[in-house]
């Protein structure tokens, strides 16, 4: 179960402590905010156990071999304290173009450089995450640390070790980094010669 809370017009809002619910959304009707993996970039707070189910559904999605990848990068960073929660895999590439649009034909930010079939999530060689960070005063809540730069950077150096490859341009992807870029990734599978 979700709650959702209204923030006022500057972003301002406050999320109590609710028992029952799985995680807290806060949202605000102004176009100028977009979407990650079908949830607003103002989400809030999640239980590890509804973010376990959504990381387990978004990694089997993907390519077989950055699978296993992402596992062992996801296992090396809990070793680090750092909790994974992946809300983005494979992408169709009608998504990609939905994401596409925004900012260009959709009011909003810019979300994506990636047209329909350039992303590496095309190909399932992609994820995006977020670090979890305890709740102080939600106890079964945990926040989403959009804002965690000190983790994310960790994350980041701890996926180099696992042949994964981050964007400067976009702190929460990851993509396989055994291909150049997305033609090579494309024309490897095609081929069905997948490193």
């Amino acid at each position: 179960m979700v709650r959702v809370v209204s923030l006022s017009e500057r972003g301002a809002g406050e999320i109590e402590n609710s028992s029952g619910f799985d995680c807290c959304i806060s949202f605000s009707v102004r176009s100028d905010h977009y979407f990650c993996g079908g949830l607003p970039l103002l989400f809030k707070m999640i239980t590890l156990e509804k973010a376990g189910e959504i990381t387990s559904n978004k990694t089997a999605t993907l390519n077989p071999r950055f699978k296993e990848k992402v596992e062992q990068w996801r296992l090396t960073c809990e070793r680090f304290k750092i909790l994974v929660y992946i809300y983005e895999g494979l992408r169709s590439l009608e998504r990609q173009a939905e994401l596409y649009a925004i900012g260009r034909s959709i009011p909003g930010r810019i979300v994506t450089k990636a047209q329909p079939g350039q992303s590496f999530h095309n190909y399932g060689l992609a994820i995006d995450w977020v670090p979890l960070i305890p709740n102080e005063k939600a106890d079964k809540f945990y926040d989403v640390g959009w804002g965690e730069v000190e983790v994310y950077s960790k994350g980041q150096e701890l996926a180099a070790d696992h042949n994964l490859r981050c964007l400067s341009w976009e702190r929460p992807h990851l993509e396989y980094a055994e291909y150049k870029d997305w033609r090579q990734a494309r024309e490897a599978l095609q081929s069905q010669v997948v490193i």
